[in-house]
């Protein structure tokens, strides 16, 4: 399986959940107050349709490089997909080596 495809059945994975209303495998800090049962964290119309919005971003930028990137395009989404690491197919092999460290610490660049 390649990031593409990869990235492509996880969105679809988050979005069939937010469409059911609960998000299995996610931090409670993340959804801080969202009650948790066995089906995962639940997740109010709210959020429901953020995750939805999250999900039709990752595909945008998802089929913007499948159509028009280079070798740049597919590290974006090796980075994409390291939200993912814990998922069976994940490959650490995805060219992401510039983002070997992420989350970025508080003080890096990427929070200035």
């Amino acid at each position: 399986m390649d990031v593409f495809a990869f990235l492509e059945a996880r969105i679809r994975d988050d979005e069939d959940a937010a469409r059911c209303g609960f998000l299995t495998s996610v931090p409670t800090a993340i959804f801080p107050g969202g009650p948790v049962s066995s089906r995962g964290t639940e997740l109010s119309p709210p959020m429901r349709q953020r995750v939805l919005n999250e999900c039709a971003a990752k595909r945008a930028i998802l089929l913007h490089c499948m159509l028009h990137c280079s070798d740049s395009g597919v590290e974006v989404l090796a980075v994409l997909a390291r939200v993912y690491k814990d998922h069976a197919d994940y490959q650490e092999t995805w060219p992401s080596h510039r983002m070997s460290q992420w989350p970025p610490q508080s003080g890096h660049a990427a929070y200035t």
